[in-house]
């Protein structure tokens, strides 16, 4: 099959609540699009603030607390259409031809591998296996909707931190491992976000995350 006949929905979640978060979302965009090779993307954007993107649908939400899988959730049952779904972070650079590879691949879930991330750099041939940052790269994976409906979706308990770690679990459950796909590259800018959040807060929400991660997948595993 083409890749460039696959429907992809290209699905970004985004605060852009500073000017330079708002064009580090732009950014994104536009890499995606122009090093796609013609590949058929349609970017959606779910932005918290009113900003609208070019070159993108951009949805709207207001809901009071950030939760990345409960809104990847929601933007997979808007648009139920397609056959894959590029979930991703705002904080990304598309390198020439990343769509390709991961489309070719022929896995259910995929990541694209950043070049600047140690755990990945060395990495030579595709890899498949549930260890994160190496088999999975939850800042911008491919899920196709029958592995997407087989999970029952996004475990929207664990909105940011443990987002990643809960669908691996997810997908430990229904035996579909992750595959990181070599030759499509995308440079993650290490969550920009994140910088305006107080370090106290911060380790707040991550303890109180683990803890209900470990009770969830792990104290009954």
């Amino acid at each position: 099959m083409d890749y460039r006949n696959v429907k992809v929905a290209m699905i970004v979640i985004s605060d852009g609540k500073t000017n330079e978060l708002r064009e580090m979302t732009q950014n994104c965009i536009n890499s995606a699009l122009v090093n796609s090779n013609d590949g058929n993307i349609d970017v959606i954007v779910f932005e918290k603030t009113q900003f609208k993107y070019k070159n993108a649908i951009t949805i709207h939400f207001d809901d009071t607390e950030f939760n990345y899988n409960k809104t990847a959730n929601e933007a997979i049952r808007m648009y139920p259409g397609y056959e894959r779904y590029l979930i991703c972070n705002n904080d990304l650079i598309f390198h020439g031809g990343w769509l390709k590879p991961m489309i070719d691949c022929k896995m259910p879930v995929v990541s694209s591998l950043d070049p600047t991330l140690k755990k990945q750099m060395s990495l030579k041939d595709d890899q498949v296996g549930y260890t994160n940052k190496v088999h999975f790269s939850s800042w911008c994976f491919m899920i196709d909707k029958n592995t997407w409906n087989a999970i029952g979706g996004f475990d929207a308990d664990f909105g940011f931190w443990y987002a990643d770690d809960s669908f691996l679990e997810q997908l430990k459950k229904i035996g579909v491992p992750p595959c990181i796909v070599v030759s499509s590259k995308v440079t993650h800018l290490k969550s920009q976000t994140l910088k305006t959040i107080d370090e106290e807060e911060k380790l707040i929400l991550t303890t109180r995350q683990y803890d209900k991660f470990f009770n969830k997948y792990i104290k009954t595993a």
